[in-house]
């Protein structure tokens, strides 16, 4: 089994952060994630993201999504307002995500879920976005 990582890219022409998991993904690998963000040189408040799990061996129950809620909650509104595009292949991490969502019916950032079985999900994550239709995006990303 591949090794819990992640890869992040910040492009602030776009406002946007780009995140791909790779291997395990659990709460510890999603707060360090967090963090790192947060570190990252060129984060600013309120990038836009796409969050890429695909390919991703999910370790998570909802419990640890409850426990994650807890702690983007408590780091209040210095993210600022952005909206967040999660990309998918499983129907375990969509079950997750929407638990997720509900547990931050208060928060006032924006996430949709993206399936990789739809044909036009560049376009999609492009216009949800407001990318140009012809931004590429980073080549660790999914989208392709």
């Amino acid at each position: 089994m591949e090794k819990a990582r992640f890869e992040i890219q910040i492009d602030d022409a776009a406002n946007c952060i780009f995140i791909r998991h790779f291997g395990v993904l659990d709460l510890p690998i999603i707060l360090e994630r967090g963090e790192a963000i947060l570190m990252h040189k060129d984060y600013r408040s309120g990038l836009n993201r796409i969050t890429d799990f695909t390919n991703a061996k999910v370790v998570m129950n909802s419990e640890d999504v409850r426990i994650l809620t807890e702690k983007v909650s408590a780091r209040g509104p210095g993210t600022g307002n952005f909206k967040e595009a999660f990309i998918v292949d499983s129907l375990i991490v969509v079950g997750l995500l929407r638990v997720f969502h509900s547990l931050s019916a208060e928060n006032s950032n924006e996430y949709d879920i993206f399936s990789t079985e739809n044909p036009d999900i560049q376009g999609k994550v492009k216009s949800w976005l407001g990318l140009d239709s012809g931004y590429k995006f980073p080549d660790f990303l999914s989208l392709k």
